[in-house]
């Protein structure tokens, strides 16, 4: 698979290999055996593997952004913002995360305790867009992780150098092997991974095919998670004054990243 940098009337900047049916297959039953490890560890446990990889990701800011840059042609400022966003998100779940897991007593008397447990569901299957590579990272996978859910991962084939480089990375810390898994390839690759022995889906894309895995995840009686094609209005109310500030928010809001955000704003009332 090769990854063009857009910016540069799309020339070959590298390539990848792509993933194949027994990669995927590998990669989940990997996921899986990792996953019973991974879940009997404390919430304070993974909380510091996952701090372990935010500080290998924290040395690496500046590559990963890099990378972010040629294969999205988007700024270098708007890259750093990305990594450092998605740096911040991991930091507060996992400052969060161990009040979040504790079991919680919601009724007790002289006779009787209930008690709520959270538990994970398994092996989550996640799928990425291209558009913020590493603050979805985050938002997908940083929660399941602590909350003790091995991942196999695909993000777009846009981004294949990202793909790899945060394999690279999660090898690098702390987090057990086979807790996250990494896939390359374009919807093929996706089909075989949610077709595959998981227990959870997580996606962010387009509609059309967020429906598609939505009837999948019926098919399987498993849980499914979409975000996708966003429709955001923004209203100013008569009592706003419309200065330069908010002009400069409005802005920002429909054409950040070149508009290409799933909750960009669409109408302005």
């Amino acid at each position: 698979l090769q990854s063009l940098n857009p910016s540069k009337n799309y020339e070959v900047i590298g390539e990848v290999e792509v993933s194949t049916k027994a990669d995927v297959d590998f990669a989940i039953e990997k996921a899986k055996k990792s996953q019973i490890q991974w879940a009997s560890l404390s919430i304070n446990e993974r909380c510091e593997h996952l701090q372990d990889f935010v500080d290998v990701c924290e040395k690496n800011l500046s590559k990963i952004a890099k990378l972010i840059t040629l294969e999205t042609a988007r700024s270098n400022a708007s890259a750093l913002g990305n990594v450092q966003g998605g740096i911040d998100f991991f930091t507060k779940y996992i400052e969060t995360a161990p009040a979040f897991f504790e079991p919680r007593i919601t009724f007790e008397n002289d006779k009787e305790i209930h008690r709520v447990f959270h538990e994970p569901y398994g092996v989550v299957a996640v799928i990425s867009p291209w558009n913020y590579p590493f603050m979805n990272v985050a938002w997908q996978c940083g929660q399941a992780l602590l909350a003790g859910n091995s991942i196999v991962y695909k993000n777009s084939e846009e981004n294949p150098l990202f793909s790899k480089f945060l394999e690279e990375l999660f090898k690098q810390s702390s987090i057990p092997d086979g807790v996250f898994n990494v896939l390359i390839g374009d919807g093929q690759v996706g089909k075989w991974m949610v077709e595959g022995d998981i227990d959870m889906i997580s996606f962010t894309g387009s509609t059309t095919t967020g429906q598609y895995l939505t009837k999948i995840a019926a098919e399987k009686y498993i849980p499914i998670v979409t975000e996708l094609g966003g429709s955001a209005p923004l209203v100013i109310f008569d009592d706003i004054e419309v200065n330069d500030d908010l002009i400069e928010h409005i802005w920002s809001r429909r054409f950040i990243n070149a508009g290409q955000s799933c909750d960009a704003v669409k109408r302005l009332i």
